[in-house]
């Protein structure tokens, strides 16, 4: 199969598939000033919209408490349920939210933020006058009023009490919203027949960290000429923060690691943030497989939440890395991340807060949709039942992307997905699924050849009379490719170097399967490439493998929408998700200068974020200002300029629901 050649391949065009059309044509939005010519013209626009969205925040948390009465459900079951597993004297994390109300302002005066922090100071005092200990976390005053801190779970009860104090409430965590492209949006018709690649634009990117010494994580000269953030003009605002925040590079300009509390914002732990970040803006040589974002030219803010010892994301952090790319002046805001069966509305719910200040400021907050496909399905049992049509009620759509000031983002599978490959004597080159967790280069020496073996179904005794040391075996088990250790450890005990499934058509091309990652690596060929070999090594041919660049494949799912992608809509019936983009099988940039390919609305989501940055610089550049109607503007934008997905199971004749694929 030939390399993936960027003007043959016949991407697909989806969800933001117009995007060029509407930045080209510039026919459904007006930008000429009119004179106001009488008092009732002089009306606040802004005023307007800003009182509208209150008074829907209002109903909307009124009918959150009405639908949790009618389920006989209340407050104090909620929290009894949230207090149930933690032991007195466990460590939790809490959000301590104060009586007094938050500014709303990013740009509010350094005197009114003191006001606030000194009636902080007032309730930590009291705090510690009870003799508790606590470890601070953050303190917040815009968007929401109060502050974390890490304690016992028994004082609780106690802080609750204190004057002051509205509320307290455990930090829940969110999760990368991955399964494990740089997909066309017609981005390219857009950099080539407008100009715009995202400069001058800033997009934060709230997850597990940037890896800004990756070779593709840099600028073009007339990128860095129109670049909001410089290293000069950064300093007055890293000044004014109450982190050691630094600069890094003239791409990611700067971020702070709010999960450990330091200014190293590496991925260390996981690639997800780094491989959301090169799908957004990574500049990148792609004829050498490299990546091209969609916004090659944008600036990325490093917001890393995820811990470099592993676990979840808390709530608190998430707000705070909010917070500050809202104070760096980002344009864009990237949520890869997510809670299953997000309930709607701010009461104890920060995050969404934060999302709504974010809006309030000018920035477009982009959240994933989550990857737990309907809430009777288990994605690890076969056996799982679809829902009955008489019980519709199956949305577990992820929060905070349910917020009605985010735009949340479903996924499509890409046409084409990029695999690692080997390099046959043959002269054949073929492509192979592998674990992120366990890969094939661990076991090979680049340039090295390795004779490979064929055995049979690759129980233990066909390895009997077989000689594998230092080898690689192939083989064809006859039962389902589900947890396939065995397939490992048989071959291991050996001594092969690794093991090549080949699958039977039943299982369809590069099964994705559990591989054990305490033995050797194990991989899945497609069925045509695996029954070639097959038949070579069983009529006596002298086969040895090498690893080679990777290949462009079809991918077995295209032309659909990804199975785990959470159907909607959420309990209050809102239209969420509300758009489409690809996130099945995306290649991107991860750790180290290297390069993977993962699955879920955690790569749709920056796919979004990248149009979505190419069309609000349109919008700047046309003369909008930076605000919530420009936001609430790109975001319907983005929506109605979008292309229905039909099911190719009904022959391409109906589409997929709006529940599953949103405003397409």
């Amino acid at each position: 199969m030939k390399r993936r050649s960027r003007r043959s391949i016949p991407y697909k065009i989806i969800s933001m598939g117009i995007l060029a059309a509407l930045l080209i044509s510039g026919s459904n939005y007006s930008f000429a000033k009119t004179e106001q010519t009488s008092n009732q013209s002089k009306v606040n626009v802004e005023s307007i919209v800003q009182k509208g969205q209150e008074i829907l925040r209002e109903q909307k948390q009124k009918a959150n408490l009405d639908a949790k009465n009618k389920l006989g459900i209340t407050k104090a079951d909620i929290n009894k349920a949230t207090n149930k597993p933690f032991a007195p004297k466990e460590k939790v994390r809490l959000i301590v939210e104060l009586t007094d109300e938050p500014l709303m302002d990013i740009k509010t005066s350094v005197f009114e933020e003191k006001k606030k922090l000194k009636t902080h100071d007032q309730v930590i005092n009291q705090i510690t006058k009870k003799r508790i200990k606590t470890k601070l976390r953050h303190q917040f005053v815009r968007g929401f009023n109060g502050f974390s801190i890490e304690t016992e779970f028994r004082n609780m009860e106690t802080i609750k009490k204190i004057d002051g104090v509205a509320n307290v409430s455990i930090a829940k965590t969110y999760s990368e919203a991955m399964k494990s492209s740089k997909s066309i949006v017609q981005a390219q018709q857009v950099w080539e027949e407008l100009g715009l690649k995202g400069e001058g634009m800033l997009v934060g990117v709230v997850d597990s960290g940037v890896d800004y010494r990756h070779k593709d994580m840099v600028m073009s000269d007339e990128g860095k000429e129109k670049a909001k953030l410089t290293k000069e003009n950064i300093q007055n605002k890293l000044d004014e923060t109450k982190v050691d925040d630094r600069w890094y590079t003239d791409k990611v300009p700067t971020g702070y690691d709010w999960a450990d509390k330091d200014d190293d914002v590496l991925p260390y732990e996981s690639s997800h943030g780094m491989h959301v970040s090169g799908t957004i803006g990574a500049n990148g040589d792609e004829e050498n497989n490299g990546v091209k974002g969609i916004a090659p030219n944008v600036q990325i803010l490093a917001e890393k939440v995820f811990s470099d010892n592993g676990g979840g994301a808390y709530e608190d952090d998430i707000v705070a890395g909010i917070n500050h790319a809202v104070e760096m002046g980002a344009d864009v805001i990237n949520l890869s991340l997510g809670s299953d069966g997000g309930f709607v509305g701010e009461e104890d719910d920060t995050v969404q807060k934060a999302i709504r200040l974010a809006t309030n400021n000018g920035v477009l907050v982009v959240a994933a949709g989550g990857n737990a496909y309907y809430s009777t399905k288990n994605d690890k049992l076969s056996s799982s039942k679809k829902p009955y049509a008489e019980n519709p009620d199956i949305g577990i759509l992820g929060s905070p992307g349910v917020s009605p000031f985010a735009l949340q983002v479903a996924s499509y599978e890409n046409n084409v997905v990029h695999k690692p490959s080997l390099k046959l004597t043959t002269g054949d080159e073929i492509a192979f699924y592998e674990p992120s967790y366990l890969k094939l280069k661990k076991a090979m020496e680049k340039g090295k050849e390795y004779p490979l073996v064929f055995a049979g179904k690759g129980s233990a005794n066909d390895y009997k009379n077989i000689d594998v040391k230092d080898k690689i075996a192939v083989v064809q088990p006859d039962i389902d490719l589900g947890i396939n250790s065995h397939l490992q450890f048989n071959v291991q005990d050996k001594g092969a170097k690794a093991v090549i499934i080949a699958p039977t058509p039943k299982w369809g091309d590069y099964k994705e399967s559990d591989f054990s990652p305490y033995s050797i690596p194990a991989v899945v060929t497609s069925v045509k490439d695996g029954k070639k070999l097959i038949n070579e090594l069983q009529n006596g041919q002298s086969v040895s493998a090498q690893l080679s660049g990777g290949l462009w494949v079809q991918n077995p799912n295209h032309d659909e929408m990804s199975d785990f992608s959470s159907i909607g809509a959420p309990h209050t019936l809102d239209f969420k998700p509300e758009i489409t983009s690809p996130g099945g099988g995306i290649y991107s940039t991860v750790f180290d200068n290297q390069y993977d390919v993962y699955s879920g609305t955690s790569m749709a989501t920056p796919h979004v974020v990248g149009g979505a940055t190419l069309v609000l610089q349109s919008f700047y550049e046309k003369g909008l200002p930076k605000s919530m109607n420009t936001v609430l503007k790109t975001k319907t934008a983005l929506m109605n300029t979008s292309k229905i997905e039909y099911d190719p199971n009904s022959n391409n004749k109906i589409p997929y629901s709006p529940r599953k694929q949103g405003q397409e």
